[in-house]
């Protein structure tokens, strides 16, 4: 269901999960830079994307995808997760938090989808399968970036839609349509967290508005961040900055 690409470095490593629809190559600069810096890190591939994109991926719970991905990297780990990736991550915390050393949360929340983005998710669905992926894509490319960096970085701009447009088959991007579709809610669970989380936002982010559900985790730290959604792809150093910090405060 999934595979794991692997870093160097040395210790307990970073595992990057990617957000949708994004394959592992969302979080390869970031990766590369956190090398160098001796950090450990694995990047996931989900089914139907990256190295599976031409392979058609069998339907998929998000347990699943979690299970897949603590059984794959076999060991106690720090899991970073972005978006749908962060919805990965809490159910590793939820169903094999054995696996946690510790948690970084990314523009993501632990809530299942409401009636109403069910029925757009279907209809989106829908769309992919009648061949209009571009279509479908493009009514997600406005949302992913801060204002500014739409109107300023056109380079950065260009790279989001051209990972967009390649990261996953038709039938990957209805697989994973259909998995957050159907995922649990899970934040009457954020309690039981108990390892170091560090939860990070986008103050640009058009997609994640509700923050509050942070507050709930025992042992968390909140940050507000340069960008929008993809805050990553936007500010890399100051990203690395938080995730360098991270590290240090979960490893004592």
């Amino acid at each position: 269901m999934i595979t794991i690409i692997k870093g160097f470095g040395t210790g307990t490593p970073i595992v990057f999960l990617p957000p949708f629809p994004f394959d592992s190559r969302f979080w390869q600069p970031i990766a590369v830079e956190l090398n160098k810096q001796g950090i450990a890190t694995q990047l996931v591939e989900y089914a139907g994307s990256g190295i599976f994109k031409d392979r058609v991926p069998k339907p998929y719970s998000l347990k699943q995808l979690a299970e897949s991905v603590v059984s794959e990297v076999g060991q106690q780990a720090h899991f970073a997760g972005l978006s749908m990736g962060g919805y990965v991550a809490f159910h590793i915390a939820r169903y094999f938090p054995k696996y946690a050393k510790s948690f970084i949360f990314m523009a993501t929340h632990p809530f299942a989808d409401s009636p109403e983005q069910k029925e757009n998710r279907d209809r989106l669905i829908k769309q992919v399968k009648e061949g209009r992926k571009h279509f479908v894509l493009k009514a997600y490319f406005p949302s992913m970036l801060a204002q500014e960096t739409y109107l300023t970085n056109p380079e950065i701009t260009s790279k989001v839609w051209n990972l967009m447009t390649s990261s996953y088959s038709t039938d990957g991007l209805t697989t994973a349509l259909e998995s957050m579709k159907n995922r649990e809610d899970l934040s009457g669970h954020l309690s039981e967290i108990d390892q170091p989380t560090t939860v990070i936002f986008g103050k640009d982010d058009s997609i994640i508005s509700n923050t509050e559900w942070a507050e709930q985790i025992p042992n968390a730290r909140v940050f507000i961040t340069n960008g929008g959604h993809l805050f990553p792809m936007e500010h890399p150093a100051e990203t690395i900055k938080h995730i360098l910090n991270h590290i240090e405060w979960a490893e004592k």
